[in-house]
């Protein structure tokens, strides 16, 4: 068997604030093969260099960010990854990737009730829309403390769908809010209120 390709980057910052690259690692998630994966740490210097990575086309994620912090780009050369994800063929050079991060996360904060109360412990869950292989790592989830509120940090700017559920006592299953649509920018601090529907009595 023949070694995979080896893939060299850099992550830089944009924003204000600064961040650690050592905390950071950079994981490349395979569309074909769930099996399939990468992973490495940066250094402190903001490179990179992830070794033997298959055949296939991949997601890329950044763990490790400070609170805030999104990935912003992913970009070889005039192709946006994000959008479109990492081609790797063997025998083919694959360039210096360039990763940016940024510190202008939007905030999203809200509340779920019940018959005008507020429900606690309700799980929210925020996805992207439309949700893909690419972004669904940019999903999310919170649940609402003892006042019923909720609140998300360090989201990238775009399309989202979020929907409350808790279960239920008296039908032993789950309940849920009507599904809402929510548009962030850079800097955003927006609020969203979820109603979950009381069981219906027979």
């Amino acid at each position: 068997m023949g070694r995979g390709v080896s893939i060299s980057g850099r992550v830089q910052l944009s924003g204000t604030g600064t961040a650690r690259f050592e905390r950071m690692s950079l994981q490349l998630l395979s569309h074909d093969d769930p099996s399939a994966r990468a992973w490495t740490r940066v250094k402190k210097d903001g490179t990179f260099q992830i070794t033997d990575v298959a055949n296939g086309t991949f997601a890329i994620r950044v763990n490790g960010l400070e609170e805030n912090w999104y990935l912003k780009s992913v970009r070889l050369g005039a192709e946006d990854l994000l959008a479109k994800g990492l081609e790797v063929v063997t025998g083919e050079s694959s360039g210096t990737i360039q990763v940016v991060i940024s510190s202008d996360g939007a905030e999203l904060a809200g509340s779920v009730t019940q018959d005008d109360k507020p429900m606690i412990g309700a799980r929210v869950r925020i996805t992207p829309d439309p949700e893909t292989r690419l972004n669904r790592f940019r999903s999310g989830t919170a649940f609402t403390d003892q006042s019923g509120r909720f609140s998300f940090i360090g989201l990238a700017p775009g399309q989202y769908r979020m929907i409350a559920k808790a279960s239920s006592q008296d039908q032993g299953g789950a309940i849920s809010s009507d599904p809402k649509s929510v548009s962030l920018s850079e800097h955003d601090h927006k609020t969203i209120d979820l109603t979950v529907a009381s069981p219906q009595t027979p």
